[in-house]
């Protein structure tokens, strides 16, 4: 094969994209990852990995890249709360910007070439796909991982209808000298009724809180913010400074075509791959992208599961 010629292309450097090139790298295929912005880059999320999601990495988090260690939860409906922890840890919180940073350099490490480049068009020729950033790259399968809004979704997913889609509208507020959340940094604090369909979040990182509320459109989402930030305990300056970022993701399932597969947590659901299979594509960190499963079949165990277009690649 030619120096653009590859097995895997991956696009997207996010946790689905980079975990997945880097368990294909790992298998010994040549694996292109095409990530549109440098890392460390800023990312519209909460930061909050299960243990769950910890174990599929496949390695022991780094402890300088947690924020906080969360054991609990409280969870707010209207006027109610109920706050419930337990000994062990459930989840760690993150900076995304270093925690996919991190995922990409390991990807590189494990034999994956990571180029900076936008993926504008993605094509078809005879059995492979090829792939046009300023450059022409062919690969034998793709692995799309650029989340709900990227360019590239059309060729696994329709767009879906505006009421089948979510805005998602997050900040980063500085704790203040008196922290009105220090007894609770070990929780979650997730608010149920904010918004229809949805709802909102405060996560303690430490240096600040993560804010965000997110639902289905229409979402009055400067009013709502708003009033979810002006609650008792984080109505300040600090709040006012907060940067916003949006991140649309669109719920609708589809049907997918060529040599492609999706990886994800915010892709929806691809029916039918080139392979004939139906393909299950909610892998929020990618090492399971596309694998194989009946309608309905219960998942099965991480450690046994492999991606159907690493299999297509081999």
């Amino acid at each position: 094969m030619g120096d653009d010629s590859y097995d895997l292309a991956v696009i997207g450097g996010g946790p689905a994209g980079s975990s997945a090139a880097r368990r294909a790298a790992q298998l010994g295929l040549k694996v292109l990852l095409l990530e549109k912005r440098a890392m460390p880059r800023m990312k519209p999320c909460g930061g909050a990995l299960s243990e769950a999601a910890l174990r599929q990495l496949g390695f022991e988090l780094p402890p300088a890249l947690i924020n906080s260690q969360i054991r609990g939860a409280c969870v707010h409906y209207r006027r109610h709360a109920s706050s419930a922890r337990v000994e062990r840890r459930i989840a760690v919180l993150v900076s995304r910007e270093n925690f996919d940073a991190l995922l990409l350099e390991m990807a590189r490490q494990a034999g994956a070439v990571c180029e900076t480049a936008t993926a504008r068009n993605m094509t078809r020729q005879d059995e492979r796909a090829l792939i046009t950033t300023e450059r022409v790259f062919s690969a034998s399968a793709v692995i799309i991982a650029q989340g709900a809004a990227g360019n590239l979704i059309r060729h696994v997913r329709r767009p879906g209808r505006r009421s089948a889609s979510a805005l998602c509208l997050t900040a980063r507020i500085a704790v203040p000298h008196r922290d009105p959340f220090a007894q609770s940094r070990d929780l979650v604090d997730i608010h149920f009724g904010v918004v229809k369909r949805g709802y909102a979040w405060l996560f303690h990182h430490g240096q600040y809180y993560s804010v965000g509320i997110g639902g289905t459109l229409p979402l009055p989402a400067k009013r709502r913010i708003s009033d979810f930030l002006h609650k008792p305990g984080i109505r300040s300056a600090a709040a006012r400074r907060g940067a916003l970022a949006f991140g649309p993701a669109g719920w609708r399932a589809a049907r997918a075509g060529g040599r492609a597969h999706v990886a994800g947590g915010r892709c929806g659901r691809c029916r039918r791959s080139f392979l004939r299979r139906r393909v299950g594509v909610r892998d929020p960190l990618g090492t399971d992208c596309g694998r194989s499963c009946g309608a309905g079949d219960r998942p099965r165990r991480p450690e046994r599961r492999e991606s159907s277009a690493i299999r297509a690649a081999l």
